[in-house]
C-alpha cells in the first residue's frame, strides 16, 4: 500500500490505530509483565490482524511475533525470551511512531522505508532447483515453509542469487495433522509443493521482490504455472549450485545500512560446509529455546541451532545421526551473526547427487486422510 492510496478518512483511521497500539505497548511497559494476561495476547493478535488488513505487512509480522512472545510468558512456556520481548516491543513502538510521522508529514520516502515496500518486477520464466527448506511451526496456528532455490541456467539474470519462495498453511487446533502433509495439497496454480523437493521445476509469470542485491523472493500469481522438468538427481553437479560466490556476499555487506529495526537474521547468507566436524549437543544460556551443536569446517567454528519445540524434531534426529558418522556429506545452511558468533540453520545435505531436506519429517500424514479431515 502506498501513502498516496490513502484518502483523508483512511489516514485518520490509520493514525488512530497506530496511536492506540502505541498506547497498549506503553501501558504494558508502565505496569510490567506481571499484569499481562490472555486479554493482552488477544489485544496484540487483533492488532496484528488489523495492521495486516490495512496492508502494513512489516508492522503486522512483528506484532504477530510480539503477541506470540507475550503468550509464551502468560502460559509459562519455557521458550519465553525476555530479550525477544524487549526487542519486539521496541521495534513495534518505533515502527508505529515512524508511520505516524510519515502520514502527518506526507513523507512518501519514510512511508516506504517504514513499511518495507520493496521493488517488484515480473519475470516470464525461470527454471529452479530447491537447495533446502526451512520450517516454522506454531501448533494450532500455522505451518510455514521457506524454499531456498537457485536458477539452473548460469547465464540467467538471477544466476547465483539466493531465491526464496514461501508457503504458509493455517492449522486447525482441533486437528492433528503432520504439517509436511500440506505439501501434498494442490495449490491455486495446480501444482503440489512436494514436487519442489525432488524435481527441477519451471516457473512462469513469477513476481520478483528484490530484498537485497543478492536475495530475491519469488511470489506466484494466480496466472503463474509450476511445471516439473526432471529429477534433481539428473543434474550434472547439484553441489556446485549450492556454492556461493563470495563477491555477492561482499556486495551485500557493503550495501547494508543497519537500522534499529533489524534482526540479526536480516543480514544472512547461505553456506556449504564440506569436511565438517561436530562437538557435543548442548544448551547455551544465550539461546534458551534451542539446542546448540558446535560445528567446525575449514578452520572456522560455527553454532548450529535446533529448536527444542516440535518444529525442530526432524532436524534434531538428523543431526544426531550425523554426529555418529565418521564421514559426512556437504551441509547446506543459512549463516548469520549473533552475539559475536557464527550461527547456522542447517537445511540440507548434498547426498547421492540430490538434496536431503533435514527439517522435514518423514512421518507424513496420508494424503487421503488429510483431505478427509480438512473436508
Amino acid at each position: 500500500m502506498q501513502l498516496t492510496d490513502l484518502d483523508a478518512a483512511a489516514r485518520q483511521k490509520l493514525l488512530n490505530t497506530l496511536r492506540q497500539l502505541s498506547l497498549h505497548m506503553e501501558q504494558l511497559l508502565q505496569t510490567g509483565m506481571s499484569t499481562a494476561s490472555e486479554h493482552t495476547v488477544t489485544q496484540f493478535m487483533q492488532a496484528f490482524q488489523t495492521a495486516s488488513g490495512l496492508g502494513l505487512n512489516r508492522l503486522g509480522s512483528t506484532l504477530r511475533l510480539l503477541g506470540q512472545e507475550i503468550q509464551r510468558y502468560v502460559r509459562k512456556d519455557e521458550p519465553f525470551s525476555p530479550r525477544r520481548l524487549a526487542f519486539f516491543l521496541n521495534r513495534n513502538w518505533l515502527t508505529c511512531q515512524g508511520l505516524q510521522e510519515a502520514i502527518q508529514q506526507q513523507d512518501h520516502s519514510r512511508w516506504q522505508s517504514m513499511n518495507l515496500i520493496q521493488p517488484r518486477t515480473l519475470l516470464d520464466e525461470l527454471t529452479v532447483v530447491t537447495l533446502g527448506v526451512g520450517k516454522k511451526l506454531v501448533p494450532g496456528v500455522f505451518a510455514a515453509f521457506e524454499f531456498r532455490m537457485r536458477v539452473i541456467d548460469p547465464q540467467h539474470v538471477l544466476a547465483g542469487k539466493s531465491l526464496l519462495f514461501s508457503l504458509v498453511f493455517p492449522l486447525n487446533p482441533q486437528q492433528r495433522i503432520h504439517p509436511e502433509a500440506f505439501l501434498e495439497f494442490d495449490q491455486k496454480q495446480k501444482y503440489r509443493p512436494a514436487i519442489l523437493l525432488e524435481q527441477v521445476v519451471r516457473m512462469r509469470q513469477v513476481q520478483l521482490v528484490h530484498e537485497s542485491p543478492s536475495r530475491v523472493r519469488l511470489n506466484l500469481l494466480p496466472e503463474s504455472t509450476v511445471t516439473p522438468q526432471h529429477p534433481v538427481r539428473e543434474l550434472p553437479d547439484c553441489k556446485a549450485l549450492a556454492m556461493r560466490d563470495p563477491a555477492l556476499d561482499q556486495t551485500q555487506l557493503a550495501s547494508y545500512q543497519p537500522t534499529p529495526f533489524d534482526l540479526e537474521i536480516d543480514l544472512q547468507t547461505e553456506i556449504l560446509l564440506e569436511n565438517w566436524t561436530t562437538g557435543d549437543l548442548r544448551h547455551d544460556p544465550g539461546f534458551p529455546d534451542r539446542y546448540v551443536l558446535d560445528i567446525s569446517a575449514a578452520g572456522r567454528d560455527y553454532l548450529a541451532l535446533i529448536s527444542i519445540a516440535e518444529e525442530g524434531k526432524a532436524l534434531l534426529k538428523a543431526m544426531q545421526a550425523q554426529m555418529q558418522r565418521e564421514h559426512r556429506d556437504p551441509l547446506f545452511a543459512i549463516l548469520h551473526y549473533e552475539l559475536g558468533r557464527r550461527i547456522l540453520q542447517p537445511l540440507s545435505l548434498v547426498e547421492q547427487g540430490q538434496f536431503r531436506h533435514l527439517m522435514l519429517g518423514e512421518d507424513k500424514t496420508d494424503y487421503r486422510q488429510l483431505l478427509k479431515q480438512a473436508g
